[in-house]
């Protein structure tokens, strides 16, 4: 089954999809969301809208919660505690709107400057795409 045909599963993630495709689980147990990271074959796309600025940017990983992102110029001049609109673009899938905030900002040597979105409004139908996403991915890569 490609990306472009995932069927949406309400019930919750399996626990041990979780275990074996979710390394920031494991490294901090409080997190209840299980990421992936996109590959060039399976891209996903963030176009970020807020006040006076929009950006296309890559994606760092996706869970049902948010997204996070790389940004080499860290959202400079920005007002990091407003609401911003999402236009998010799951392989073979139509572009979806969601809103949400900045979490938080990560600057690591190894992979750059990282943001973490978190949701604050998405319908349940497009957290049900995501969900299909993540098992799709998941399963494709075990």
């Amino acid at each position: 089954m490609g990306p472009d045909r995932f069927k949406s599963d309400q019930s919750r993630s399996d626990p041990g999809v979780m275990a074996r495709f979710s390394i920031s689980v494991l490294l901090n147990p409080t997190r209840a969301d299980v990421r992936v990271t996109p590959t060039r074959l399976a891209p996903v796309e963030v176009q970020v809208m807020g006040q006076g600025h929009l950006d296309v940017l890559n994606v760092r990983n996706v869970s049902e919660t948010g997204i996070g992102v790389y940004v080499s110029h860290g959202f400079d001049r920005c007002d990091l505690a407003a609401e911003i609109e999402l236009v998010i673009s799951l392989p073979g899938e139509r572009s979806f709107l969601a809103r949400g905030i900045i979490k938080h900002q990560t600057d690591s040597e190894k992979e750059g400057r990282h943001f973490g979105l978190h949701f604050t409004e998405i319908s349940k139908s497009h957290r049900a795409r995501i969900r299909s996403f993540i098992r799709w991915f998941a399963r494709s890569r075990s």
